[in-house]
């Protein structure tokens, strides 16, 4: 059993190639919150992986909750494991996701990490749609040999993109305050078509008179809706308008 979170693609991609190669089902954060369904059975050897990504150098919001909210039942014998998703490093992400698992008394066993393509709009533009898929060509053959790694089942930290740690310590408080949707709008190319209303995991954007309105004043800033809307409506605030967009083309959002 694999759970995972993914705004625009790159971490559900890779929590897919870990469950084709561990033969594990994949259950998504985002669906789970949405129903309410937030209790597991993992039988007796099963693995049980927890795929995200990293946000502030720490771990996005809908995770914390899903993980507060959480109820697992375990058979025995599971393997337990962590993977990273990030555009630069982890920091202490890691440590950090490990600390809310153990709080539910869950033990990892090993630790894992995967450089992607970087996504995050408003502070600064994206790869190209070319740039990014050269970057994904050079991470696929990465990810089979961490595919590889998971699949022996080894105990200890396999992060090999840590980082600074302290970084957490710096970028992690400001999360909360990028979490303000105030800055989120839709312009006239917007055609309605209620895609980021649909895919939002915080339910924050609602459909009125055929446009998106956020009618909560934080989520957790995925991006999905921006990178996703098909027409480029979706903005924040005055500079992403020209920047470019990324969803990942090898797995559907």
């Amino acid at each position: 059993m694999i759970f995972y979170f993914s705004g625009t693609g790159n971490t559900k991609y890779l929590a897919e190639r870990i469950g084709d190669k561990l033969g594990e089902r994949l259950v998504g954060i985002a669906d789970a919150l949405k129903s309410g369904d937030t209790a597991f059975t993992a039988g007796k050897g099963e693995s049980v992986g927890f795929v995200i990504p990293v946000y502030f150098s720490g771990v996005p919001k809908c995770v914390k909750e899903f993980i507060e909210k959480m109820k697992l039942t375990t058979g025995g014998d599971n393997y337990t494991f962590t993977a990273l998703s990030c555009g630069g490093n982890t920091a202490n992400a890691g440590k950090m996701l490990g600390k809310l698992l153990s709080e539910k008394g869950i033990t990892v066993n090993a630790s894992y990490s995967m450089i992607m393509v970087d996504n995050y709009i408003p502070m600064f533009n994206i790869p190209s749609e070319e740039e990014a898929n050269r970057m994904l060509e050079e991470i696929n053959p990465k990810i089979e040999l961490l595919k590889e790694k998971i699949a022996e089942k080894k105990d200890g930290d396999f992060d090999d993109n840590k980082g600074a740690k302290i970084m957490t310590a710096v970028m992690y408080p400001f999360y909360k305050p990028f979490r303000k949707t105030k800055k989120f709008y839709a312009n006239d190319k917007c055609i309605s078509c209620g895609k980021c209303a649909d895919g939002c995991v915080d339910r924050a954007i609602e459909m009125k008179n055929g446009k998106p309105v956020w009618v909560k004043s934080e989520c957790t800033q995925c991006l999905r809706c921006i990178n996703a809307c098909p027409t480029r409506a979706i903005q924040f605030g005055k500079k992403t308008e020209k920047r470019n967009r990324f969803i990942n083309p090898n797995t559907e959002i």
